[in-house]
């Protein structure tokens, strides 16, 4: 790919204007600020929402945003000039966000600006900015922290007197106090969690293999949405293409068969069919971000800057493993990892689906209803995590398929009560329905 810094279409000022706002946002502001749970949103001037948009597009294709690539991104959607500005740059620095310059850096910018022949030594002046990032980790390490340190500023209050408690939980107690919620897919999920599921919880959908676990979570996704939140899975275990086909069939009403022979060419859609998919799919809001070889670091860095309001992930057994950890120790970080991002800046809901162990199955293949202790790979899971809630289905004596009836059941529940709902499973339209009393009593038998 051509480098921008040779095209000959570019003038002086675009030049410069693009290096130095390239280099100061990148390596003054960028990691620190999704550490610190900050996306595009929270950049008011229009030139730090250009560059943002450039850097997220580098992230997310998996690369490191340099001067070269921003540069490249802001030229070819003409935000050039926008984000190169000379308020721009004045927008950037103390004033803005308590973050000095790095007196090596402002060296090289020197240089750069006292450079007449700027077209023919262009490779140089990059050269010369790069060399000043290299000179001074210690000024980025310190610009990072004032960074940090201003993050926290702005962040919800953390210490409450004895005084703001009680004024609090007497305007609670008389008025009620707003706590956000967000509704669960089963109305008596909503009753024992007293409204929904929090802003700033952090729950793991558990369950067995193949007992409906990734069908719940899409369906409390869509729930989530529809009540004007921003909402994304992050698929790890299955592709977006086959996770599509099952959230088509639960909003169309056409068969998840019918779909798959459809896809696979067996035959083709009829019209009515053909005209539900497209009608179904205009409900379809969830953004479905494809994670397989992502950390849980990644993957909270990239919803951090994304600003959703509820995600959800899809599963945690097969998250990336780094630094040569043991398998339990990468799963105990995943899960501190999520709550931290349930729980910082404004708060988000997190559900994140996991395996049950096999143990207690191994003499007739058969899973028990499960409880916390059979959560798999970690404990961390029903220690830290603010909610467990349990996706659990009868099971076939000969064949161990799962059956229809179930029950969905929060074995935890912060803030709320203990139970759950006797569930029928409808596969062709991957919903749980309530069951009847005829259900139960199969349940139960």
């Amino acid at each position: 790919m051509t480098d921008p810094l040779e095209q000959s279409a570019w003038t002086d000022s675009d030049h410069e204007r693009s290096l130095i706002a390239s280099c100061l946002i990148v390596t003054a502001f960028h990691r620190k600020a999704l550490d610190n749970g900050l996306g595009v949103e929270h950049f008011a001037h229009p030139a730090h929402q250009h560059m943002w948009a450039a850097m997220a597009e580098i992230s997310d294709r998996g690369g490191h945003p340099t001067v070269h690539s921003v540069s490249e991104i802001l030229h070819r959607d003409g935000n050039l000039e926008a984000a190169g500005g000379r308020q721009a740059i004045d927008h950037m620095t103390a004033d803005t966000y308590g973050v000095d310059r790095p007196a090596a850096f402002n060296d090289a910018v020197s240089s750069v600006k006292r450079n007449a022949a700027w077209r023919a030594n262009a490779v140089k002046a990059t050269a010369l900015l790069a060399a000043a990032q290299r000179r001074v980790p210690a000024e980025w390490r310190h610009a990072e922290e004032r960074l940090g340190e201003t993050v926290q500023r702005t962040q919800a209050k953390a210490v409450f007197t004895p005084d703001d408690r009680s004024t609090g939980l007497m305007e609670a107690l008389q008025g009620g106090r707003h706590v956000e919620r967000f509704a669960w897919p089963l109305g008596r999920l909503n009753s024992l969690s007293r409204g929904g599921a929090r802003r700033g919880h952090l729950t793991v959908m558990a369950g067995p293999p193949s007992h409906g676990k990734s069908c719940l979570l899409d369906g409390a996704l869509e729930g989530m949405w529809a009540e004007g939140r921003r909402v994304a899975l992050y698929l790890n275990e299955m592709e977006p293409d086959e996770r599509t086909l099952r959230i088509t069939a639960r909003l169309s009403g056409v068969s998840l068969s019918v779909l798959q022979e459809a896809e696979a060419g067996a035959h083709r859609l009829t019209e009515r069919d053909a005209a539900r998919v497209l009608e179904g799919m205009q409900r379809d809001h969830i953004d479905i971000v494809k994670c397989s070889g992502w950390t849980a670091a990644r993957i909270c860095q990239h919803a951090r800057r994304q600003a959703y309001d509820v995600v959800g992930v899809d599963i945690l057994q097969r998250l990336r493993s780094d630094n040569g950890k043991k398998r339990h120790e990468v799963l105990d970080d995943a899960v501190n990892e999520f709550d931290r991002l349930a729980k910082d800046g404004p708060g988000r809901h997190v559900i994140v689906c996991a395996h049950v162990n096999r143990a207690r199955a191994v003499d007739s293949g058969r899973f028990p209803m499960p409880s916390i202790v059979d959560l798999k790979d970690t404990g961390s899971l029903g220690e830290i995590a603010d909610n467990v809630l349990f996706v659990w289905r009868k099971q076939d004596p000969k064949t161990l398929e799962a059956l229809d009836v179930g029950i969905v059941r929060f074995a935890k529940c912060r803030g709320g009560k203990l139970g759950g709902e006797v569930v029928v499973f409808d596969g062709e339209h991957q919903r749980f329905n309530p069951g009847t009393e005829s259900d139960e009593r199969e349940l139960a038998a």
